[in-house]
């Protein structure tokens, strides 16, 4: 189902109609929600003209002399109307989807600007909601409200008031309301200084609209006939591939699952069931697998949802990322490393016991690191008794080969988004998922090299060790600068930025540099934030 909503200040002469006949086109399941037509009274041509032949049912509001007005338009050929609901600022209009069989609510809403105006109408809202719960609802409009300050830029502080932030968000809340992921803009009103804009016009549906529309998104176009951007909800479905299975925490808890699920190693076509979880968690599941998901990306100026397109940009943005030189041009010439006694080597060497390895297990969040089959540590925890005797065996041969078995290590690399409303691929922040086995010889190993860094790492190094204290390295640098000021004596501090310190190797020319600060004399050489670049910065004080 296509629905487009836009306030368009008027609906104006002929230049407006030839604007929205294109989007209205370009579908043919479609439903148009306009606010701010600013008519009081509409006859059947206009709308015919609108949306371009006479396969058009509408309802208008007429508002306060057309201040306000409201006009919704729907496709007769793949919408049939049942009904309407009218009230100051909204219109709610009532049918079945022909092609689902599905039956919605589509409210057209136009927010006015008072607090109370607004409180109003959540409430007129609110109770037409509750009043048509069995109907999957789709709202569409100008509510004149944001959910957070972000979504105002150019209007002062206070212009943004904290009881209409709370009680937007409570509306949405209390009404099981989801907003759907925004792509194209993240602001959808400007005014026209371009620096004041704000983002009011959005798309609020029921979780059963996720049901029928799984991949519904809200794409914002560029804005051209009004102060507004129109917004179009549409649901794209591509093929990214088959899906990992996935096992759910819940499932532990039915009786006889576990010992199923270890038959099912041996007996890979056995039969049995799953009970399945209620509705309200599924819907959960799958909102927050749409507002995660990778989109699309930015290709230049272009907008792309092609699998194959986003694939081989994400291949070439992580390669370039992860590519490592093969000389850093370091020089460690003459320097001696401090090296662990016997004592400590017997220890990091020392074969692996059951009890430290279930130690290690019950140490870690039960729902954290799943294998590539989706089993986590509460399904190890819950089938220990079965499960040890594996577990060990594979510990042992880790130990005894210093290997795993091709796929026993195997990870996924998720792209975790850092912001809200992603646009591009720099704005994902890559992290390895490894599984439950690889984690488990993790920690062992890192409980044993915990009682040997204080030996061999130099005093120099204040940070990730226990007992070393990070400011130490501050406050040094600090004595440093003072000595030097104190002393009336030139110098020079250095700070070097990596760009993803722990994600990349960049070719910098060490060797230059380094002979370059000692010959400028006394400095201060300290770590700190990445640089883009790769480059070195250097700071005189």
């Amino acid at each position: 189902m296509i629905i487009v909503n836009l306030n368009i200040r008027g609906l104006g002469g002929g230049t407006k109609a030839r604007y929205l006949r294109p989007i209205i086109g370009c579908e043919e399941e479609k439903f148009v929600c306009l606010q701010e037509t600013k008519t009081s009274e509409l006859l059947d041509a206009r709308c015919y003209t609108l949306w371009g032949d006479n396969k058009v049912g509408w309802i208008h509001n007429k508002g306060d002399n057309g201040s306000g007005s409201l006009l919704s338009l729907w496709n007769t050929e793949s919408f049939s109307y049942e009904s309407h609901v009218m009230g100051k600022g909204f219109i709610a209009i009532s049918g079945q989807h022909l092609k689902s069989s599905s039956r919605y609510v589509v409210p057209n809403v136009y927010s006015p600007c008072s607090l109370s105006g607004k409180k109003t109408l959540w409430e007129d809202l609110s109770n037409a909601k509750s009043a048509s719960q069995d109907l999957v609802w789709c709202l569409c409009g100008d509510f004149n409200a944001v959910r957070n300050r972000s979504e105002r830029k150019g209007v002062k502080e206070r212009g943004v008031q904290a009881s209409e932030l709370n009680g937007f968000n409570s509306y949405i809340d209390s009404n099981l309301l989801m907003e759907l992921p925004i792509v194209g803009k993240n602001f959808t009103s400007f005014k026209h200084d371009g620096l004041t804009k704000s983002r009011i016009d959005r798309v609020l549906v029921s979780e059963d609209w996720l049901w029928l529309w799984p991949m519904s998104k809200q794409y914002v176009l560029r804005r051209e006939v009004s102060d507004h951007c129109a917004i179009v909800v549409k649901s794209v479905e591509k093929d990214w591939g088959p899906k990992p299975f996935r096992t759910i925490d819940a499932w532990n808890m039915e009786r006889g699952f576990i010992r199923m699920e270890i038959e099912a190693f041996d007996c890979l076509d056995c039969e049995g069931g799953l009970v399945e979880s209620d509705r309200f968690f599924h819907s959960l599941v799958r909102w927050r697998r749409v507002k995660n998901e990778a989109k699309g990306v930015q290709v230049g100026d272009q907008w792309c949802e092609e699998p194959s397109t986003v694939r081989l940009e994400v291949k070439k943005l992580f390669k370039a990322r992860f590519k490592a030189t093969k000389d850093l041009g370091v020089k460690l010439d003459g320097v001696e490393f401090k090296s662990i006694n016997t004592s400590d080597n017997e220890s990091l060497l020392a074969i692996f016991f059951e009890k430290k390895i279930r130690d290690v297990v019950w140490q870690c969040e039960g729902s954290k690191s799943p294998r590539p089959d989706e089993f986590n540590f509460n399904f190890l925890k819950q089938s220990w008794e079965i499960l040890k005797d594996d577990i060990v065996d594979a510990l042992s041969f880790f130990h005894e080969s210093g290997s795993l078995p091709k796929g026993c290590n195997a990870s996924f690399t998720a792209l975790v988004p850092k912001v809200r409303d992603l646009i591009k691929l720099e704005q994902y922040r890559p992290i390895s998922l490894v599984g439950a086995l690889y984690k488990i010889i993790l920690k062992v190993l890192a409980g044993r090299l915990k009682k040997v860094p204080l030996s061999v790492i130099d005093e120099s190094q204040s940070t990730f060790l226990k007992g070393r204290v990070i400011l130490d390295s501050v406050l040094m640098a600090n004595e440093v600068l003072e000595g030097l000021k104190r002393k009336g004596r030139s110098g020079l501090c250095l700070k070097l930025d990596f760009k993803k310190a722990y994600d990349s190797v960049r070719d910098i020319q060490w060797e230059r540099s380094v002979s370059g600060w000692n010959r400028n004399g006394d400095g201060v050489l300290s770590g700190g934030e990445p640089d883009l670049s790769g480059k070195l910065q250097w700071k005189q004080t």
